[in-house]
């Protein structure tokens, strides 16, 4: 039980901070899942300079959603 609103704020933060690095490390593993994907499915995009993982997938993502039809990259 909390005694003091100085103690009820220290402990929402410890909550948070939990939470933050938890949720950073699912980001940092769906990542790498997404790194090996974008590799397999367009590899020639993915070594295009300055296109990382999320780059890689709003692009295709984005010509789909545009009817733009597939990207290819040479």
């Amino acid at each position: 039980m909390v005694k003091c609103p100085f103690a009820a704020a220290k402990k929402a933060l410890r909550y948070l901070a939990r939470r933050v690095l938890q949720l950073e490390k699912e980001i940092a593993e769906l990542l790498e899942d997404l790194d090996q994907l974008t590799q397999q499915a367009c590899p020639g995009l993915r070594k295009t300079y300055g296109i990382a993982v999320d780059g890689s997938l709003l692009l295709p993502t984005a010509s789909r959603s545009l009817r733009l039809g597939p990207l290819y990259v040479v």
